[in-house]
């Protein structure tokens, strides 16, 4: 069990049951955590094709995890196009600019998921579409504010990043740029997450119980979400959810070591990563050499 050493107060408790680690996260003590005592975190939503990944889709994805329940200035979202498409980066253009309306809308009605296509599209979603749809109407005005939503509060951050096309070089490969990303000049951020769009706006806040716990979380290099599909077929006979793996061979690596990173909807410590302290302001360069003129 870990605990916290300002309340003695736990973040999380394990106990073995079938076979199995099970957790027990107490969010309530991160939410009477102090803003500044909050780590910053970096989400990393990749992209190389619009063709294959439309960008409808792909501004989607930015908006589900721009709307995280989560401090904004604690958050920085940044977009790899690997595809470097003009029609990416004006999507997210756009969508920056709806962002200042649709993040309001999630946290007056705590609305899940917080992807603004699978929220407008899900008859099951979690509140009735048909009592917010006259409030979603009533708050698209336009105001002056350029780094706040429509209520005034501050916007993540948001980043687009897109690498130079040379024919001579494979280039195409998603995530090709995550050490350009991973810059210490911008955010400053020792978390990251790498993912799809998030069907659940409070994860960020149930990974902090584990990497802020003063005993445990340092043993700690990252904590992954199950990932969930859509239209699946009425029995799954072709096991495209794989709940097998999901649910059954992950946990059970939970008690010998850690399961496998499966490659989306995690949260890595920076310091994994490379071993580097990215939440200590270190300088990156100790001399400037002019270079030669021709």
């Amino acid at each position: 069990m870990g605990k916290n050493d300002d309340d003695d107060v736990p973040l999380f408790e394990t106990k073995s049951a079938k076979r199995c680690t099970q957790f027990t996260l107490f969010v309530g003590t991160i939410l009477r955590c102090e803003e500044k005592n909050l780590l910053g975190v970096d989400i990393f939503v990749c992209t190389v094709d619009p063709k294959a990944e439309p960008s409808l889709m792909v501004v989607n994805t930015v908006l589900s995890v721009m709307a995280y329940d989560y401090p904004p200035h604690k958050l920085s979202v940044y977009l790899s196009d690997d595809g470097a498409s003009e029609l990416t980066f004006y999507a997210l253009l756009e969508a920056s600019e709806f962002s200042k309306k649709w993040l309001p809308f999630c946290n007056k009605f705590k609305v899940e998921p917080r992807s603004s296509e699978a929220y407008f599209t899900n008859n099951e979603a979690s509140q009735p579409l048909d009592d917010h749809h006259g409030q979603w109407a009533s708050i698209k005005i336009p105001r002056l504010w350029t780094l706040m939503d429509i209520d005034g509060h501050a916007l993540p951050t948001l980043v687009y990043l897109a690498r130079e096309k040379r024919p001579q070089y494979h280039h195409n490969f998603k995530a090709g740029a995550m050490n350009s990303l991973l810059s210490a000049q911008i955010s400053n951020a020792p978390i990251v997450d790498c993912g799809m769009y998030s069907n659940y706006s409070e994860s960020v806040r149930d990974a902090m119980c584990f990497l802020l716990d003063k005993e445990k979380g340092h043993e700690i290099a990252y904590i992954q979400f199950p990932s969930a599909f859509e239209n699946l077929t009425e029995n799954d006979i072709y096991s495209g959810s794989l709940r097998l793996i999901m649910e059954v061979d992950l946990r059970g690596f939970d008690s010998n070591g850690g399961p496998c990173y499966i490659g989306t909807g995690c949260f890595h410590r920076r310091e994994s990563l490379s071993r580097k302290k990215y939440n200590e302001a270190k300088p990156l360069f100790t001399k400037v050499v002019p270079l030669p003129t021709i």
